[in-house]
């Protein structure tokens, strides 16, 4: 999803290229900051279900 975002903001201002590279500059910043506020997410995820996961066996087991 941020993926498509980047690459529609780059085509709209891809034209701009030239006059407007702060403006690039600024778009690159805050879609690498996206990329890695995503995957910390996703690695808090998988963390997350993983410990559930072994909960959920744990507790099976248990009986």
């Amino acid at each position: 999803m941020i993926w498509v975002i980047h690459r529609l903001l780059y085509t709209l201002l891809g034209c701009a290229r030239s006059t407007e590279p702060k403006l690039l500059s600024f778009i690159d910043k805050t879609t690498a900051v996206c990329r890695w506020m995503q995957r910390i997410f996703s690695s808090c995820l998988r963390n997350s279900l993983a410990a559930l996961n072994k909960t959920m066996v744990m507790l099976w087991k248990s009986y």
